[in-house]
Formats: C-alpha cells, structure tokens, sequence
C-alpha cells in the first residue's frame, strides 16, 4: 500500500490475534486498561488511540461475544469525551 503524502509504502497493521508483540491480556474492562495504557504514547489523536485499542480488544478477546459497549464506561476508562469514543466505533464498525 502507498503512502501518498510520502510516495514511500505502508506496513500493513500488525494483527494483535497472532503477532507476538501483543501479549495476552485479560478479559473484560482489567484488559482494556492494560491495552490503553500500552497503546497511549503512540497517539496524537483520541480518536485513534480509542480506535486502535478497541480493534485490538476485540481481536485479542479482551471483550467476550456480544459484550455491551457503553459509551460513556469507555469515555471514563480512555479519559476522553465520548465524541472520540464514537468516532471511534463508528470506524470500527465500518471495517
């Protein structure tokens, strides 16, 4: 995949379900403050810090099937608004 600001090439996404880099974490909100924790100094936006640790406990089985996702519990766990967080959701839900 190209990069068009650059003319150079992405990487494409690591997948946290088989790449090695992303250690098991538990399941349910203790996994997710885990995941955010690792994942908030390679952002600069919330909106991508939410979006990418939410892909990646949903991949990873941090939520079990069919877990309600509250927008306001997951606004409080990142430390963000909820406008991020439905953005965020919005993104993911589009994938």
């Amino acid at each position: 995949m190209s990069n068009p600001r650059t003319g150079g090439t992405l990487d494409p996404a690591p997948d946290p379900a088989t790449d090695p880099a992303f250690p098991p974490v538990p399941e349910g909100e203790a996994g997710l403050h885990k995941l955010i924790a690792r994942a908030r100094p390679r952002f600069r936006t919330a909106t991508a810090l939410v979006h990418d640790t939410m892909r990646t406990a949903i991949l990873t089985g941090t939520f079990a099937p069919g877990t309600a996702l509250r927008q306001d519990t997951l606004a409080e766990a990142f430390d963000v608004s909820r406008m991020p967080i439905r953005e965020a959701l919005r993104q993911l839900e589009a994938e």
